[in-house]
């Protein structure tokens, strides 16, 4: 099942494939492959809060994952969870300083909260 579920993940069938993960994840409840494709497959299906609990647990299992952080911090502010999204995105810039987008939606994160400070250090990076 897991398997089935991470090939409907590289065809783009991301119905398919979170109801595939989903069944599968019991057995490979930790599996680092799993939790990013289930996570990413509930993003695409515009399902963020559904998102966030396996790239949550991803996070916490496998801390410097690049991807993961940066996944979460999206599905935060998708979710319009600015602290979380603030946070997440944080960790993700660590990963990858270079990558504006994620620089981006920090800030969008902090406008949200109107924390100018720490908007004005960000824009900095």
């Amino acid at each position: 099942m897991r398997g089935h579920g991470l090939r409907a993940a590289r065809l783009d069938d991301h119905e398919t494939c979170a109801e595939q993960l989903l069944a599968a994840r019991s057995a490979f409840a930790d599996d680092r492959d799993l939790l990013l494709a289930l996570g990413t497959a509930e993003i695409r299906r515009g399902r963020f809060e559904a998102a966030i609990e396996p790239l949550q647990q991803l996070v916490r299992l496998h801390a410097g994952h690049p991807t993961a952080s940066a996944l979460l911090g999206l599905a935060y502010v998708r979710g319009s969870r600015w602290d979380e999204a603030s946070e997440a995105l944080g960790r993700a810039i660590a990963n990858d300083p270079r990558n504006m987008e994620l620089h981006d939606q920090r800030v969008h994160a902090l406008e949200q909260l109107d924390r100018a400070p720490e908007r004005i250090t960000a824009l900095e990076l």
